[in-house]
């Protein structure tokens, strides 16, 4: 491990990624689907 940084866990972003649109589909409020976007956005390359 290296500066906190697990091996691999990039994979994970990916994989966030996939989902963030199911994710903000099923939110109710309005905001929560921006904070969806603000992460999913946080995460992308």
């Amino acid at each position: 491990m290296d500066k906190e940084t697990v091996p691999g866990g990039g994979a994970t972003y990916i994989h966030l990624l996939e989902q963030i649109p199911i994710i903000k589909n099923s939110m109710e409020e309005f905001d929560e689907q921006i904070g969806a976007e603000i992460v999913a956005n946080g995460c992308s390359p």
